[in-house]
């Protein structure tokens, strides 16, 4: 938990590797109300800094031997997922539902009050009546957080993502959608900015519980 004596939060990091969680790593770093960082992943975020502690680990189904890093924590942010298109259906919901609902079931074991930051997207369907499967799947993410016993949740809900400017192709067309973001708010944002808002509710709890993507650019 956070130090009394600080007053600093411990934040729980899954995805650090990814576009958006490598983001959330950079901005819980920099910002002086997070005393430590705690990245969970596959493999080893390039970055080294005196608040971050990394660990490797491999079976997102279960947590056995995490129980102390996880009861430890102030917030949870996570980001860890994978694209439709690179994995089969099967795949596709194991990684987007199961990996988040093993962890959410032993947070509700060790550390009911953590706040719990859910990268989702926008289209998601809860009530699962939609015919694609992408919204379905995550709907069913949301689900396992919201029927859950935590109750501090936020569930964020990006519409297109920009990539941070070293991961764009030449194709990419940054400019035009820089001016489009302004404005309609709600079609997109940058990777840069999702990642800092999900720190910054990580840190405060200062959010709605679902939080679509105008919302998301007002808590950056």
């Amino acid at each position: 938990m956070s130090d009394p004596a600080s007053g600093r939060e411990n934040l729980l990091l899954f995805g650090a590797t990814g576009m958006v969680g490598a983001q959330a790593l950079q901005a819980a770093l920099a910002d002086d109300r997070v005393g430590a960082v705690v990245a969970i992943g596959r493999r080893m975020a390039d970055v080294e800094h005196s608040k971050l502690r990394q660990i490797l680990h491999t079976d997102f189904l279960s947590y056995d031997g995490l129980e102390d890093v996880l009861a430890q924590a102030d917030a949870c942010v996570f980001c860890l997922a994978v694209y439709q298109s690179q994995v089969s259906k099967a795949r596709y919901e194991e990684i987007t539902v199961r990996y988040p609902a093993t962890l959410i079931a032993k947070l509700a074991q060790v550390n009911p009050g953590i706040r719990f930051c859910l990268h989702g997207a926008a289209g998601a369907a809860p009530r699962g009546k939609s015919p694609a499967t992408f919204a379905r799947v995550k709907g069913m993410a949301e689900n396992a957080l919201t029927e859950s016993p935590l109750t501090n949740r936020h569930i964020f809900r990006p519409a297109l993502i920009v990539p941070p400017p070293e991961t764009r192709g030449w194709w990419w067309p940054a400019g035009l959608l820089d001016l489009l973001f302004k404005l309609a708010p709600g079609t997109g944002l940058s990777a840069a900015d999702l990642g800092r808002a999900m720190a910054n509710v990580a840190i405060t709890g200062n959010a709605p519980e679902v939080l679509e993507n105008s919302v998301i650019r007002r808590c950056v």
